[in-house]
């Protein structure tokens, strides 16, 4: 039964003139999982209605346009309803995708439960949606920059990172010091993905973390972000650094500002 209007919108709007060939989500359209509930039943009514909505509206009556509306509200609430834990790693995953490229504000709850998920491939799309749909999550994902599960932590940091909200600087600039390492080096990554110049200090700081993944990380942000101040303290942690990975991503920050500085 809860299919019934899918299975009736496919039928009537699937075609090469709604679909167009160059639609970012056809590729997964076409994909199928041998799975129950199959998440493409859902997608395929979610595909109709992005970069053709407006085509597809201008089309109808009012009472056609009502009705497409509510359709797509059903589809939005059962694509959410697809996150949940019960459903298989791959529906979760995928309902998480396609939320994403709704870039509706709607989508923020159910992903930023969705970061708590047992699968790490589940967690890992949740991040990459908020961050897709960008403003409108980065308060709630704020919230769980004190989250005690370090994981969760990473994740919303993460998510930020990809935003590239200017509201979530200062936040990631506390996220530096975190006392789990991972989240630290996400926190510097992310800095970076917002292009802020006033985390320069609290980069710096970082050039001496006890994590070698951590004062990378640092380092090419600090290429990104940096300034004078940024270029002699990478020039004096290039003097110490003893892993050589590290010591080509502080070169690699030099390079870069030598062409801004």
């Amino acid at each position: 039964m809860k299919f019934r209007f899918i299975r009736s919108i496919v039928g009537k709007r699937l075609s090469g003139t709604i679909v167009k060939s160059g639609d970012p989500l056809l590729p997964l359209q076409r994909k199928s999982f041998n799975l129950s509930p199959c998440p493409i039943q859902i997608s395929e009514v979610i595909l109709v209605t992005l970069e053709n909505w407006k085509d597809m509206t201008g089309k109808t009556d009012n009472f056609g346009k009502k009705t497409d509306e509510q359709n797509i509200e059903n589809a939005r609430e059962e694509i959410a309803r697809s996150t949940r834990p019960g459903n298989d790693p791959q529906v979760r995953q995928y309902a998480s995708i396609l939320l994403g490229k709704l870039k509706d504000s709607e989508g923020v709850e159910p992903l930023i439960m969705a970061l708590r998920d047992p699968d790490k491939k589940v967690r890992d799309q949740a991040a990459k949606s908020l961050g897709e749909i960008g403003e409108p999550s980065v308060d709630s994902l704020v919230l769980l920059l004190d989250d005690p599960d370090w994981k969760v932590r990473y994740r919303a940091t993460e998510a930020l990172g990809i935003t590239g909200s200017k509201k979530a600087v200062p936040f990631l600039i506390v996220s530096l010091d975190d006392p789990k390492d991972h989240v630290r080096y996400m926190a510097a990554k992310s800095l970076g993905e917002t292009g802020d110049g006033s985390c320069e200090k609290a980069l710096i700081a970082r050039l001496g973390d006890e994590n070698e993944f951590v004062r990378r990380s640092a380092a090419l942000t600090l290429g990104k972000t940096g300034g004078t101040a940024a270029k002699g303290a990478l020039e004096h942690s290039l003097t110490r650094e003893t892993s050589e990975n590290t010591r080509v991503a502080i070169e690699n920050a030099l390079k870069a500002l030598e062409k801004k500085v």
